[in-house]
């Protein structure tokens, strides 16, 4: 297999996800991405590769991406949806390869805006997919003999030692405009070690070109997600919720996680007994929902996060009551269209009950 699209693999997706779609498709696997690079590398098959070359197109589209969604009236999504079907394409470096990822070496020589390299057309939607480059830090456990003579005497002084690597890192942000809701999406990818704040960046440069495209300020702020965080949680049929955060009247602030696989915390009896011990409802302000879903036989466990803070929704802001909004989804673990759209829907069904519920009030 070329090495560009073992490469590829690696640099977007998680092992686990790798692994199922691997061997789904015929591609031999080992234990852990080295093992794996060291078969895939030997392994020849034009076929097989055409099919994986496919399935990291499609994670390419939907996996680990922070987005945000932007009402817009119908006609200027319409003018977009327009203009998005009349770009090309952008000759770079990004272009050659697309969509697979480039080097790190290669990457160290990108500079400039974003390029386009795909425009999108399917079932679901229209779009335009993006790439750029970032500096990340990562994280990582220093090899103490590898730096140091006298290890014991090191390892007495301190609990750990861990080094920062500044690593160029290959994005593909995308500007979606679905044929069945009517919000304008900004998907940017969320890759381990981005910080939030980078993130916000991202999407904000992202915003940006959406109504440079559009030649007007046709969206300004996302839609709050906020709302979303209760009204999933106490949905017992919607997915099985994995992390929850929420503030108690007993002034007690609790994040709580399940360890294992398809166990949901709405169901788990400590996090049931401690409801029923209080007097008024919980006020969730985080929450992780996993789906587990099949598709032609293959497995997948999409997860949506939405990540407010202990504050709530409402606080206040230099003296004055305010609105805490989460302006992002997190989507993440998705193989592929499949389950990133069931997540999305998922999304888009519950924002939109609560737009008309807040519709209905102000009338």
């Amino acid at each position: 297999m070329e090495n560009r699209l073992i490469h590829s693999l690696r640099h977007r997706m998680q092992w686990s996800i790798a692994n199922r779609i691997l061997k789904s498709l015929g591609a031999p696997t080992g234990r852990g991405w080295d093992k794996t690079e060291e078969k895939l590398s030997k392994f020849r098959s034009a076929e097989v590769e055409e099919m994986v070359l496919r399935a990291l197109h499609e994670h390419v589209l939907c996996g680990e991406k922070f987005t945000k969604f932007y009402r817009a009236a119908p006609e200027a999504i319409d003018a977009l949806r327009s203009k998005l079907l009349d770009l090309e394409p952008t000759d770079s470096a990004f272009l050659e390869h697309y969509p697979m990822a480039l080097s790190e070496g290669e990457l160290s020589e990108i500079q400039g805006a974003p390029k386009l390299c795909e425009v999108v057309r399917s079932d679901d939607g229209i779009g335009v997919v993006y790439c750029s480059m970032i500096r990340l830090t990562t994280r990582e456990e220093i090899d103490l003999d590898e730096f140091f003579e006298d290890v014991e005497e090191i390892e007495s002084r301190y609990d750990e030692i861990v080094g920062y690597k500044f690593r160029p890192v290959q994005l593909f942000n995308i500007i979606w405009l679905p044929h069945h809701y009517d919000f304008i999406e900004v998907q940017t990818d969320y890759p381990d070690g981005m910080p939030q704040d980078v993130a916000h960046v991202i999407q904000s440069q992202m915003k940006g070109l959406v109504n440079q495209l559009a030649k007007d300020e046709i969206i300004t702020h996302p839609l709050d997600l906020f709302p979303l965080v209760r009204s999933m949680y106490e949905d017992n049929n919607e997915g099985e919720v994995v992390e929850l955060g929420f503030g108690t009247t007993t002034a007690s602030i609790k994040n709580e996680k399940m360890r294992r696989a398809k166990l949901c915390l709405r169901d788990e009896i400590y996090h049931k007994a401690g409801k029923e011990a209080l007097d008024t409802p919980i006020n969730p302000f985080r929450i992780s929902i996993r789906w587990y879903l099949e598709h032609d036989g293959f497995q997948m466990r999409p997860e949506l996060s939405l990540h407010g803070t202990s504050k709530g929704q409402h606080t206040i802001k230099q003296g004055e009551p305010a609105a805490q909004v989460i302006s992002a989804a997190r989507i993440t673990n998705c193989a592929g269209i499949v389950d990133y759209e069931h997540v999305k829907g998922r999304v888009a069904a519950h924002l939109a009950n609560h737009l008309k519920r807040t519709a209905e009030a102000e009338s």
